[in-house]
């Protein structure tokens, strides 16, 4: 069944093209909002309140320690953009987690950035 909200977390944004596209998120104006792309629609949040911050970040240090000594995955935090969009899907869908984790297997020939390694 499909849901009338698209992001609960988020507001539409106004005036955007529809569908939009991940490169139209990549040219969203640097603002006081934080941009995503669901299922083709742009939407906006403000940025997360201190608790939220702080809940993030605890989590992503137990994620990070868990996941690096077991050389599972990387653990990223608020400023990494995830292109979510399935394949077959009409609509791109990107998001910005708070934290997020991604499988060794899943990172393909990218592990991680340049200058950078998990080992």
């Amino acid at each position: 069944m499909k849901h009338d909200i698209l992001a609960p977390w988020a507001t539409p944004v106004p005036d955007a093209p529809y569908p939009a596209t991940i490169a139209d998120l990549l040219g969203m104006p640097d603002d006081a909002w934080r941009h995503e792309l669901i299922e083709g629609r742009l939407v906006r949040m403000p940025g997360s309140g201190t608790r939220a911050t702080l809940l993030a970040q605890y989590l992503a240090f137990l994620l990070m320690t868990f996941a690096r000594l077991r050389r599972l995955g990387n653990v990223s935090g608020p400023d990494g953009q995830y292109n979510l969009t399935r394949p077959g899907d009409t609509t791109e869908t990107a998001l910005i987690p708070d934290v997020a984790f991604v499988r060794v297997r899943r990172q393909g020939e990218r592990r991680c950035d340049r200058g950078f390694s998990m080992r």
